[in-house]
């Protein structure tokens, strides 16, 4: 397990650097683009919802349990229904004159497109996480993303607008589905299992979809508030600092990741007992982290990222609370995906998102982006305090689990040296 969880950081620290370089490339082109392009992503992520049903967290419960070929076909015709679907859409607006922010005449023909190769891509790797192929699952996140800045480098040459980002986002998924269909086909066409029935998966994925929906809306509505009140500038701001925070969390969801490929074959006891050992010093290193970032002078910022970026520090600041109390909600999400009870999470997303409702818009109208930091953390805190509360009542855990021991400390010290010395 050491072994999967350091493939991971490793494949996630790639990942993370190579998002800075992307939002390098895009901020240099003009805070306002990279404003534009988070926007976009945020559709693109919306778009995919109703075949995230079947492409989603049922095909990672299902992918052992079902006949391949079968899951194959299903999430296939999702995927095209919802493509097509999404695009009269998009003409049947353009033709009234509706037109939804963010997508004007060029993103209008490339938008069906890259979120039929999104979608796909996504079967893939929830395929792979599913029959525990989590090495194989990070290579193929770690060459999206690679690729990705690969073409913005080409294409950068070529263009200076929207078409940069629309080019070299799908030509990257396209280039990734190449490689994960050639792996599919080979190794997992031919997996052996039920066909099982249709609406079992539909109820199961719709559960977790929804789950997956309200979460990033109490995540993201910030960006829309931002968009909306203030300017793309300022939600380019907000988004790369919250991209900071995500490369902080870049161990938590690393373990998470392994954690829940494991969690499935274990009883509640053994996973609920790796949830609290493993929470509690990924928390610790977040906030030591955290810190470091906070140190950054803010021209620092101005340097890399070009003039008007100083205001990450701010930023950072006010989303400290916020990314600790995330990486602890991290893994008792897990816990309870992988006992299935999603109730819970539920709850726990539906006070997020009342707390956003209440909080952001007033914040952001008030105090801008630092407004916007402040409201997420207070919002996600409040989160955590109900996870935390719950997990321990469930689970009959004492308060003093959550402690770090002298013994437990020199255990983790003992065994990452042995990991690094042996490298096993």
């Amino acid at each position: 397990m050491i072994n999967k969880i350091f493939n991971t950081v490793i494949s996630k620290g790639i990942i993370a650097i190579a998002n800075f370089c992307i939002a390098f490339l895009y901020t240099n082109i003009g805070a306002s683009l990279y404003g534009q392009v988070v926007l976009i992503n945020l559709l693109v992520y919306f778009a995919t919802i109703p075949s995230g049903i079947l492409t989603g967290n049922s095909t990672v419960y299902f992918a052992a349990k079902l006949n391949s070929k079968y899951l194959l076909r299903i999430c296939l015709l999702t995927v095209l229904c919802c493509s097509l679907i999404v695009s009269i859409v998009l003409l049947v607006l353009e033709i009234c004159g509706m037109q939804v922010q963010g997508i004007n005449d060029q993103v209008l023909y490339f938008f069906p497109i890259i979120i039929f190769l999104n979608a796909l891509l996504a079967f893939f790797q929830n395929f792979n996480l599913g029959v525990g192929l989590v090495r194989f699952y990070n290579f193929i996140t770690v060459v999206v993303v690679v690729s990705h800045l690969s073409f913005i480098v080409v294409f950068r040459l070529l263009m200076k607008d929207i078409s940069v980002y629309l080019y070299s986002f799908g030509s990257a998924n396209f280039f990734a589905v190449i490689i994960a269909t050639i792996h599919f086909l080979k190794f997992h066409l031919h997996r052996k299992g039920s066909n099982g029935k249709l609406s079992n998966v539909l109820r199961f994925g719709l559960r977790a979809q929804v789950n997956q929906v309200l979460q990033i809306s109490y995540e993201r509505v910030n960006y829309l508030i931002l968009a909306k009140l203030l300017s793309f500038a300022e939600l380019g701001i907000f988004s790369l600092a919250i991209q900071i925070v995500e490369v902080v969390k870049n161990l938590a969801n690393s373990v998470s990741t392994v954690l829940l490929a494991k969690a499935v074959s274990i009883n509640e006891s053994k996973n609920w007992a790796d949830t609290v050992v493993y929470m509690k010093y990924t928390v610790v290193v977040t906030f030591l982290a955290m810190v470091c970032f906070l140190f950054v002078p803010a021209f620092v910022w101005n340097k890399i990222f070009g003039e008007g970026f100083e205001a990450i520090s701010f930023v950072l600041m006010s989303l400290l609370i916020y990314s600790i109390s995330e990486t602890g909600i991290i893994f008792i999400r897990t816990h309870y995906i992988a006992i299935g009870r999603q109730n819970v999470i539920t709850r726990s997303i539906l006070l997020g998102l009342f707390g956003v409702l209440l909080l952001s818009i007033l914040s952001v109208k008030y105090w801008g982006l630092l407004g916007a930091g402040v409201s997420s953390s207070l919002i996600s805190l409040l989160i955590g305090i109900f996870l935390v509360n719950k997990f321990m009542q469930d689970n009959n855990i004492p308060v003093s689990s959550f402690r770090i021991t002298k013994k437990e400390l020199t255990v983790f010290i003992c065994l990452m040296k042995k990991y690094l010395t042996n490298g096993k």
